[in-house]
């Protein structure tokens, strides 16, 4: 698909999604966690990233 298609998908009218749900932002704050605790040059991105993201997920309920 070229660029012209694409773009016309992104803009028709109607049928947007989320772009992520509860359950897989869920799912992304758990593995980032997993990548912080492993340490590493990047553990204190993944606990950042983590943080922000898990604070704009809805409280369970």
């Amino acid at each position: 698909m070229d660029d012209i298609g694409l773009w016309a998908l992104i803009e028709e009218p109607g049928g947007r999604l989320e772009l992520a749900t509860r359950g897989e932002g869920r799912a992304v704050v758990v593995l980032l966690r997993k990548l912080a605790e492993q340490g590493g040059p990047r553990a204190e991105v993944a606990a950042d990233l983590a943080a922000r993201i898990g604070r704009r997920l809805p409280a369970e309920g």
